[in-house]
């Protein structure tokens, strides 16, 4: 039985529960007393979590051995000190708002269940289970809620109203800040559902991905906090990347982790069984599943047979190397630094300081070894973006031959099976009394005209989004910043490989890169499996120094489409990445008026900024986008580039099983690890049960006192239990029941009294329209990129409405009574999560900007 926290880290946690189910009993009287100063001046509360990242931090090092627990005190007595000044914090605000902050109260509560296993864990007879808890726990739950910041100025978003001075009257009905902070708040339920997926591994991608879309979306219209979208970012390329990695070793992502862990110790498969271990428990400590975490540590222990270690950890790193790119690209990036070396200039040939500390930091960039770091970017790029180009659904008329029969002569004769007795006169009649038997059994053949006619037929085509990249081969990219440069073109150019020689796609794809400093390089295109190889050898073994003319290369790379589109079809559906530090003066109104050059071709420019970030790309990016081009923004600081470098992907590195297991030689997997696996099987089995068991007992409350509509807690949990025992029945009803397909007022006479026009601006009964609005749009375009198929899609459109409700400010009776009120301006969005739920991508296809909310 797991010891009870202290007590004084037992009363912050009982402060937490007040914020939300007391929040009136929270005694702030100077608070109070200055809250219509406070609410007026827009005071927000202000978060640090810097001793509990150190703590975090320490407790992974005392977990692999190079810490000692001895020292934890201080630093757990700090981070408890950090938490009650967050918790006075949030109190403060919820006195000054007058309302539950939930976004607040559930960051809250996340960090203090891990001090609960951080203060377990630095004891002397902690256990494994809370140090792997408190040491590996997901970044993001310790992050607090997105700050949101005021509009950029390609943004046209009004200015909030002024406060109202009459005497204590200092809130308008109205909260302009409410949809904005529902937007907000669903990045970080995406990323919280990403963290409570522990079965499979593909819908865990699929809300990261989402996650990752809207933060980048939303972080370009806003001024978001810039330390709290980087660290959500850094975040989701980490486990993005441990995804690939765990595929890579084995696992398939669209079966349950514990159900492979099972059949690889059947199977006798030490590797793929370790690396599902390792998943399972990388789950538990993002979640906080204590259970969890004991069993698959005691099973990981007996597998290993010694603790972590940072050697252990690149040995894994590089295995996965070898398994995500496959040899030939490894073969060509060795190819490529042995070409590196032997091209690095001579530092004593040098005829000035500068040129000799050149050639020397070239020296270092390939040196032996060095090939290791490269691969550690290569495995992160496509956490960090999205590589291989974007495969876009298009409809399309395809055009296809149809044979028909038909009664008039042509220039073809067959011979087809006879239909009927009316076939007779120009069949080939071998033996007459057989002929009602071999028209009976479709054995008698008949001479019949064909017709060939042209006819044609929608169908949706996967189309490559074609990238230029121009790349910054500037002095002050060396180091980290050019082994992620030479890194994303290696992973893409990885991934080109694999559609080249995918035969099942129909999807042609081509790839054009050119390096630049003061001078431009040539233009490279790379079509073909040879060209791929080549060009990783030359991407990482040419040297690159020089100075900066990001205006030059910008403005003329777009000369050089507008010149040869004509000849090449395919760059006039290019798009140009610019990879550089923007370390140069831009001028943007030089570029855009390259651009417009091009009149009609759809080219547009987006940015990957290594180290430092430039405003004039920021702002190049941000206006093409506020004019729904398609164009993104990507920022890497020096820090996360310089960790990659190090091989620092993820706090928990090993995937792989040790070369030599130590304790682990011919014993059957079985006979070791069948009695672990058993018991998480029971523990699975019981919780579900358990889980349903509850749900039955509150459906069962609900009807008996008609409060269906009072409460939309469990609906989720509840809708994905029916999606994975496939209760269909049940799983549409319910979807049914929060997503009516038509919205009707009651009926009766009075009917079409409820049926209410648009209400003005600025009230509290448009603010909660706004809010529904945004509900329902969000969850139709989440519901298009993460549900793997319709049951999937059903369960996660209701599941995302119960996490999405309370920060809507809605409670399912008033979601239901603004169904009824105002049919006609929510059935688009209806339809939209309709559509969505229906065809995936392909309802946005065939209706382009329905259900988007204004």
């Amino acid at each position: 039985m797991s010891k009870p926290p202290s007590e004084p880290l037992e009363a912050l946690g009982r402060r937490i529960e007040l914020l939300t189910a007391e929040p009136g009993s929270i005694s702030a009287p100077f608070t109070r007393l200055l809250r219509p100063l406070l609410h007026r001046i827009g005071w927000k509360p202000k978060a640090e979590i810097g001793a509990v990242r150190e703590l975090v931090a320490h407790l992974d090092e005392v977990r692999n051995g190079t810490g000692p627990k001895q020292h934890s005190g201080p630093r757990l007595e700090a981070a408890m000190k950090e938490l009650r000044a967050n918790i006075q914090q949030v109190e403060r605000a919820t006195v000054v708002g007058k309302r539950p902050l939930l976004s607040h109260a559930a960051w809250l509560r996340r960090v203090y269940e891990l001090m609960v296993h951080a203060e377990r864990a630095v004891q002397e007879q902690g256990s494994a289970s809370d140090l792997v808890l408190a040491a590996l726990p997901e970044r993001t739950a310790l992050l607090p809620p997105l700050a949101m910041g005021k509009a950029r100025d390609v943004d046209e978003a009004p200015p909030p109203p002024a406060a109202s001075g009459r005497g204590d009257e200092t809130e308008p009905l109205a909260d302009p800040a409410r949809v904005l902070e529902l937007q907000l708040d669903t990045i970080d339920h995406l990323l919280g559902a990403a963290r409570e997926e522990n079965a499979l591994l593909d819908r865990r991608r699929r809300l990261l991905d989402a996650a990752r879309q809207l933060l980048l979306e939303t972080s370009a219209a806003l001024d978001l906090d810039p330390v709290g979208v980087q660290e959500r970012l850094e975040s989701i390329a980490q486990q993005i990347t441990r995804i690939n990695r765990v595929q890579a070793a084995g696992l398939s992502g669209d079966v349950a982790l514990l159900h492979q862990a099972r059949r690889a110790m059947s199977r006798g498969e030490r590797d793929t069984m370790f690396a599902a271990l390792s998943e399972l428990r990388r789950c538990a400590a993002a979640s906080g599943d204590e259970e969890i975490a004991r069993i698959t540590t005691a099973a990981i222990d007996q597998m290993r047979g010694k603790g972590p270690s940072a050697e252990l950890g690149m040995l894994s790193m590089q295995r996965s190397a070898e398994q995500v790119f496959g040899e030939r690209v490894l073969e060509a990036v060795t190819k490529g630094y042995r070409r590196g070396r032997a091209r690095a200039p001579d530092p004593d040939a040098g005829e000035t300081d500068v040129e000799r500390w050149l050639a020397r930091q070239v020296q270092q960039h390939y040196a032996p070894g060095k090939e290791r770091a490269t691969l550690a970017h290569a495995l992160t790029v496509d956490g960090c973006f999205e590589v291989g180009g974007v495969l876009s659904p298009v409809r399309v008329q395809e055009r296809y031959i149809v044979r028909r029969v038909v009664p008039y002569p042509t220039a073809q004769l067959e011979l087809v099976p006879a239909s009927g007795p009316q076939d007779i006169p120009s069949a080939v009649v071998r033996d007459p009394r057989t002929i009602i038997m071999d028209l009976a059994t479709g054995r008698l053949l008949a001479r019949r005209f064909i017709q060939e006619e042209v006819a044609t037929r929608p169908r949706t085509v996967m189309q490559g989004e074609v990238r230029i990249y121009v790349l910054d081969g500037s002095s002050s990219m060396l180091g980290p910043r050019a082994r992620m440069r030479d890194s994303l073109m290696v992973a893409e150019l990885a991934t080109l490989l694999r559609r080249l020689e995918n035969p099942t796609d129909n999807t042609r794809v081509v790839l054009y890169y050119r390096y630049f400093n003061a001078y431009l390089g040539p233009l490279t295109r790379v079509d073909s499996p040879g060209g791929v190889i080549e060009a990783i050898a030359d991407v990482t073994g040419t040297p690159r120094t020089g100075d900066t003319d990001i205006q030059t290369a910008l403005v003329s790379s777009l000369q050089l489409i507008a010149q040869q589109q004509r000849e090449d079809s395919d760059l006039a559906r290019a798009q140009i990445v610019l990879v550089t530090d923007g370390v140069a003066p831009l001028s943007e109104e030089a570029v855009m008026a390259a651009r417009r050059e091009l009149g009609d071709l759809p080219v547009g420019i987006s940015v990957i900024a290594l180290g430092v970030e430039n405003e004039a790309l920021r702002q190049l990016v941000a206006h093409q986008r506020a004019n729904n081009e398609r164009a993104f923004y990507h920022f890497l600081p020096d820090r996360y580039l310089k960790q990659i470098s190090e091989g620092r992907l993820d706090a928990d590195m090993e995937l792989h099983l040790p070369p030599v297991p130590r304790r682990f030689g011919e014993q059957p997997l079985q006979e070791q690890l069948g009695p672990l696996l058993d018991e998480l099987v029971d523990l699975q089995r019981s919780r579900e049960a358990e889980a349903r068991r509850e749900l039955d007992r509150v459906d069962r409350e609900r009807r008996l006192e008609r409060a269906d509509l009072e409460s939309a807690a469990g609906e989720g949990e509840r809708a994905r239990l029916e999606a994975l025992y496939r209760d269909d029945r049940a799983l549409q009803q319910r979807f049914d029941r929060w997503f009516p397909p038509s919205i009707e007022a009651d009926a009766g006479p009075r009917s079409t009294a409820l049926r209410r026009t648009s209400p003005e601006e600025g009230t509290l009964e448009r603010d909660d329209l706004d809010s529904m609005l945004v509900v329902l749009t969000t969850i139709s375009e989440v519901v298009e990129t993460v549900g793997s198929g319709k049951r999937g899609r059903q369960a996660d459109a209701v599941d995302l409405l119960d996490r999405l409700l309370p920060d809507a400010r809605l409670t399912p009776g008033r979601y239901h009574e603004l169904l009824r009120s105002y049919p006609d301006l929510l059935a688009p969005a209806l339809q939209a999560v309709h559509g969505a739920v229906r065809a995936g991508l392909a309802w946005r296809i065939e209706n382009p900007g329905r259900g988007r909310s204004s």
